[in-house]
């Protein structure tokens, strides 16, 4: 069954101004999708119309089946985690004690942690290296540092659908390729995992399926290598992009303009 569906599904903000309309997307188990396009495009607003954080103004979201209008916010959140662009975290938390809030949709309303959920925490610190983080405050954390313990967060949470809102913008070269070798292991493991990205070599370094948003337009799906052309991104961006295949890395890669012309 798909864990993510959006049957025909519509957005606006102010009546008649439309954000996108008739968005068609499905992802199963194992699956991932990269979402493109244009600063201002829609692509944060598809995520939260996605996952029921908003109602759609026409179509259906569904998550597991079930439409997002008639879900619980707990019940959501057991079947997805989301981690958006920027979440200000303005309390001393320690990184072990907000990864443990990743926890809080299996516990009930005055329960605390119990001794797997902080096992689940150990077993995420460890696993994205991050012990020397651990009794660090989230607060004092750089903008890069922040994005990666919010992906632990998510990991901690465990929901099978993994939705992430540009998750390597602040990072690294190094930690973008972690990042993204980590989203391709959960979904080797089962999970379905949606990211938005500015950047179509990470799309294709992800693989699976792609769309492209372009604010007025209907959303192109498939797969990146069908979808990522250079024709298509030309346009989206509205640069000149190639696409080209790469014999010693035995795949697409995206180039820009030659160089940056002078004025």
């Amino acid at each position: 069954m798909s864990l993510l569906q959006l049957e025909n599904a519509g957005f606006y903000y102010r009546e008649n101004e439309w954000v996108f309309r008739d968005v068609n997307l499905d992802l199963a188990a194992g699956q991932t999708l990269s979402i493109l396009g244009r600063n201002g495009a829609g692509k944060s607003t598809l995520l939260q119309v996605a996952l029921g954080l908003l109602p759609p103004a026409e179509g259906e979201a569904r998550l597991d089946g079930a439409a997002t209008t008639h879900l619980s916010a707990a019940k959501r959140a057991r079947l997805a985690c989301y981690l958006p662009q920027a979440e200000n975290v303005s309390v001393a938390y320690s990184v072990t004690d907000y990864l443990l809030m990743g926890r809080t949709p299996y516990l009930g309303a005055f329960s605390s942690p119990r001794k797997k959920d902080r096992a689940r925490v150990r077993e995420v610190i460890a696993e994205m290296g991050l012990d020397s983080y651990a009794d660090r405050p989230i607060n004092e954390l750089s903008g890069g540092e922040k994005q990666r313990i919010g992906f632990a967060r998510a990991l901690v949470q465990g929901s099978p659908l993994v939705v992430m809102d540009e998750p390597t913008a602040a990072l690294d070269m190094g930690n973008q390729i972690r990042t993204l070798k980590k989203m391709r292991e959960l979904a080797a493991e089962g999970y379905a995992v949606v990211a938005t990205t500015h950047d179509p070599n990470q799309a294709f370094l992800l693989g699976g399926k792609v769309a492209l948003m372009e604010k007025g337009k209907p959303v192109r799906v498939g797969e990146a290598a069908e979808v990522l052309t250079t024709d298509s991104l030309t346009e989206l961006f509205g640069t000149p992009i190639q696409v080209r295949w790469d014999d010693q890395l035995r795949r697409h890669v995206c180039l820009g303009a030659k160089k940056i012309e002078e004025r």
